[in-house]
């Protein structure tokens, strides 16, 4: 659906960490705005204060942030228009990205950008939702095996389970 996955008022459903997977699929090049920049949103949390989001840069690049002005972590190319399996876990302190099951964020990558667990901006999937629950870009192309985990998963975890159907 192009106007994404409307979730809800509940942010990151209110956790200190999670985890947030999906197969992914690109079905085109085409971006669309998240907080100004062009990106091709995989799930978001608002596009205002406290906002932040996962996502695909016009460059290419797997993303976590609230924009590229103020990137947690930017790094692992997705180019094609292959099945990847992409998740983003955040463990209270340090965010990890991951690619087809493998880390693409060092262990370290720990900065001061955490998300707001009280934040009350819309969550959404393949979408960015302003706070009053507007559609603001979406993923362009096809999600499959979306899952929010209500902890952050290990490395090991996200490779044994990303085959497993929900």
């Amino acid at each position: 659906d192009r106007d994404g996955i409307y979730v809800g008022t509940n942010a990151n459903l209110h956790l200190q960490d999670f985890s947030i997977e999906a197969w992914i699929k690109r079905t085109s090049a085409s971006i669309l705005s998240f907080n100004g920049n062009s990106n091709s949103t995989l799930f978001a949390v608002g596009t205002g204060g406290g906002g932040y989001g996962f996502y695909i840069r016009s460059d290419n690049q797997l993303a976590i942030g609230k924009s590229q002005v103020n990137e947690v972590f930017a790094g692992a190319l997705i180019s094609d228009t292959n099945w990847h399996h992409v998740a983003v876990t955040y463990d209270g302190s340090c965010w990890q990205l991951y690619l087809d099951g493998a880390t693409q964020t060092p262990g370290t990558n720990c900065p001061a950008r955490a998300p707001r667990s009280d934040s009350i901006q819309h969550f959404g999937l393949g979408t960015a939702m302003t706070s009053a629950g507007a559609v603001a870009g979406f993923f362009a192309g096809i999600m499959d095996e979306a899952r929010v985990w209500n902890r952050a998963l290990t490395g090991a975890e996200i490779q044994a389970l990303k085959d497993q159907e929900i």
